[in-house]
């Protein structure tokens, strides 16, 4: 019996990609845990650079990565950050007291890191790791992520496992102003309710697996302005290297999976998602 490889794989070389949410900062552990070729950062973006991504988004939504996302952005072209407590990791704090700190935490951090800040995220709800008791307290946390990002006029890059009427229903009332749903895991009418309210819908390479029709009808329901791309490394990786890690240059198979469901080229996806980020990321203008 063959065994599935379990190293990177190569990349797919597409111009002008632009990676809308990824966790780079967790690839070196990632690869030593996973007993693969161990990696450094500086690599991880020269064999993105390479592969044609032009923008990535590094996301910390755990108190420990918080400082460190916002210096590596601040110290690389090119690499932009969002921060937020996950909903997860909101559920963590034994006691109020110690999210409020983590909060605060987070908030000085972007306060002294302000150029390359690009979005609060990820936040949201996840029913599918925690159970529907958690709701109150992961309503609280999404509640002030959105204030937050309405006082920063930023958007808010929404993690929805699970939860996706639960997470509409608070956006509304906290009356959230900019959105980016990542790694959309909707179907289609959820897609075009998001998108009524001129948010943006990010898509993984999830689109890619043979499990997701619904992900996939919700990319074709979807206006071309409101649809980013994004790889959530080292999670959800691609077809046909499902179970191997993700890293950015890896965008360029979810570029393509995604040109062949509209009949275009991978490099008009590229031009079409990276516009909309530009427009959804004011910081990367």
């Amino acid at each position: 019996m063959k065994h599935r490889e379990k190293g990177w794989a190569e990349p797919l070389r597409v111009e002008g990609m632009a990676d809308d949410h990824t966790h780079i900062l967790s690839l070196p552990s990632f690869a030593k845990e996973e007993g693969i070729e161990e990696i450094s950062l500086e690599k991880v973006l020269s064999l993105s650079r390479d592969a044609g991504v032009e923008e990535i988004l590094e996301v910390a939504c755990e108190e420990k990565y918080f400082r460190d996302a916002a210096k590596f952005a601040q110290d690389h072209d090119g690499v932009y950050y969002a921060l937020a407590i996950h909903p997860l990791e909101a559920l963590k704090y034994e006691k109020a007291e110690d999210y409020r700190e983590a909060l605060e935490k987070m908030k000085k951090t972007m306060e002294e890191f302000p150029k390359k800040l690009s979005a609060v995220g990820e936040s949201g709800m996840d029913f599918f790791h925690a159970p529907p008791s958690t709701l109150p307290l992961q309503k609280k946390a999404l509640l002030d992520h959105i204030s937050l990002s309405n006082d920063l006029g930023l958007p808010l890059q929404i993690h929805d496992h699970l939860a996706h009427r639960q997470v509409l229903e608070a956006l509304k009332e906290g009356g959230a102003k900019k959105a980016v749903f990542h790694s959309f895991s909707g179907d289609a009418d959820f897609a075009r309710a998001v998108c009524e309210e001129g948010w943006y819908l990010s898509f993984s390479g999830m689109i890619t697996f043979k499990n997701a029709s619904e992900v996939r009808e919700a990319f074709l329901a979807a206006p071309r302005d409101k649809i980013l791309a994004e790889t959530d490394a080292p999670s959800l990786t691609p077809a046909p290297f499902r179970g191997r890690p993700n890293a950015p240059w890896m965008l360029g198979y979810t570029l393509r999976f995604m040109g062949d469901l509209l009949n275009l080229p991978a490099s008009e996806i590229a031009k079409i998602t990276r516009e909309n980020a530009l427009k959804a990321y004011e910081a990367w203008r």
